[in-house]
């Protein structure tokens, strides 16, 4: 509140306090802050970037995509906005839209596991099992995480590839032991591979 009262022209406090009301679950309050901040720099990225996600949780996927595809017109060559543009789309359901954002940002910034891992369910939710293996591979690599082994487990699972499907399920569990959706779906592929006292287990 002072920093505003003492520069209320200054786009980044704006974006800071946006922020702050963001965190406390006051989306029309951080969205007026941020279209404030907007004005004051409009050729700052950050801003539109940030205002799509508050944007996503307040439900407006139309100005949500307009401000992802506004901070990518800004700065193209930046794996943040493209993941922002990704999880825009992917929230609104459009897979193949969302996967193409997030293997943009996968060339941009090849070691980050977050882009890989939505690159592989955007294919897989877009019914491109094939296609969604190699960047949970990729994700598990670059961080071992119990839900990429667990999604790679179902794609296998899926496409009858019960051995790799049971190898994938056991390094979720492993990393998730207290998962019981994890551990039942490894159960699944168990009966489905005819070990009966396994998926019992």
């Amino acid at each position: 509140g002072e920093a505003l009262r003492l520069s209320p022209g200054d786009a980044d406090v704006r974006r800071a306090l946006a922020r702050i009301l963001y965190d406390r679950g006051r989306y029309p309050g951080a969205i007026e802050e941020l279209k404030r901040s907007a004005a004051l720099k409009p050729q700052d990225d950050e801003t539109p970037r940030l205002l799509s996600e508050v944007l996503v949780d307040a439900g407006q996927m139309d100005a949500a995509l307009e401000q992802a595809r506004r901070a990518v017109e800004l700065r193209p060559r930046y794996a943040q906005n493209q993941l922002a543009l990704g999880w825009v789309q992917f929230s609104a359901g459009r897979f193949r839209d969302a996967a193409a954002a997030y293997r943009t940002a996968t060339q941009l910034q090849s070691d980050n596991a977050w882009a890989q891992q939505m690159l592989g369910t955007s294919l897989h939710l877009a019914g491109d099992l094939q296609g969604a293996v190699e960047p949970y591979k990729e994700a598990i690599r670059l961080a071992p995480d119990a839900r990429a082994w667990a999604n790679l487990g179902y794609v296998y699972f899926a496409t009858h590839q019960l051995e790799q499907a049971t190898r994938a399920y056991v390094e979720a569990v492993r990393l998730e032991p207290a998962s019981g959706t994890i551990r039942r779906s490894l159960g699944d592929v168990r009966a489905k591979a005819g070990d009966t006292s396994g998926a019992r287990a």
